[in-house]
């Protein structure tokens, strides 16, 4: 059956939580977004995705049946159009700042004294450093630099990765299934000039079992334990393995998985719900 693109908005009504905005992510999270996004710096807020459907009446219908969030809501579906994906959701890019690292819109100037500059276009693709799975991930990234090599799997706008080289990382490998999300980071890297330091790959993981001190894997909790044995095996010897895309419903189920791998649980960081899960390689 041939699908079509829609570009799906959730206006939450005004005044609405922040909870109220992550439990939309997760509605549409639910459907098989191919891309997600959250505006929350105007008030109403607006969340957004990218749902491939065969019928945008009945993708309509869908939302309209899961989203029972606050009364005044108000959903909207579009079919995208080929490179539309930024007229659909306009200006959600905007300065992030994480300590010393600053995320930024293209073409925009960094505050003076900026000691660690990326700039990101997303694209079709997740990964924004708003949301708070890549907010606690670059955290982390900006408490450890300088960073060592990594491994970043699901990489979406490549984020993390690009993150990690900007901190210090003498190489990063980057993997994703998305054709958005690969043609995002590759760009992304091209307009910050790393494209000698990363390795993107098309594959849910390097071929090759090649191990790394660092692992990153910032997707949804059953692909984490669906991953779970091939992931603890690309750690190195001492590494460190962030696991990230967690609700803290889901962190004790995903921590018990590794944990039976021999992956040794250390503190985990928490915000807004979600869950950041850090593991020792287990050896």
């Amino acid at each position: 059956m041939s699908t079509t693109r829609y570009t799906v908005k959730i206006t939450l009504p005004r005044g609405a939580s922040d909870q109220d905005a992550y439990r939309a992510l997760d509605v549409l999270q639910s459907l098989d977004a191919v891309t997600l996004d959250l505006r929350d710096d105007v008030d109403p807020p607006v969340v957004a995705a990218a749902i491939d459907a065969a019928d945008g009446w009945r993708l309509a219908a869908r939302v309209r049946e899961a989203f029972s969030l606050a009364s005044g809501a108000r959903v909207s579906v579009q079919r995208t159009r080929m490179l539309d994906w930024d007229s659909t959701w306009d200006a959600r890019l905007r300065p992030v700042q994480v300590g010393p690292l600053w995320l930024l819109p293209p073409g925009e100037r960094a505050p003076s004294g900026a000691e660690h500059v990326l700039h990101l276009d997303v694209g079709a693709a997740f990964g924004t450093g708003l949301h708070p799975t890549t907010a606690l991930c670059l955290e982390y990234l900006v408490e450890l630099a300088p960073v060592p090599e990594i491994l970043d799997v699901g990489t979406g706008s490549g984020v993390l990765a690009l993150a990690a080289l900007v901190l210090g990382a003498p190489r990063a490998v980057a993997t994703d299934t998305d054709p958005a999300a690969l043609a995002a980071a590759e760009a992304n890297a091209r307009a910050n000039r790393l494209t000698r330091k990363l390795t993107l790959l098309d594959t849910p993981l390097p071929p090759t079992g090649e191990q790394f001190p660092l692992v990153v894997a910032n997707i949804l909790a059953p692909t984490l334990v669906e991953l779970a044995p091939e992931l603890v095996r690309r750690v190195k010897h001492g590494g460190t393995l962030l696991l990230s895309g967690i609700r803290a419903s889901q962190a004790d189920d995903v921590t018990r998985v590794y944990r039976r791998l021999g992956a040794r649980p250390l503190p985990r960081r928490e915000r807004e719900d979600w869950v950041l899960l850090q593991l020792a390689s287990p050896w």
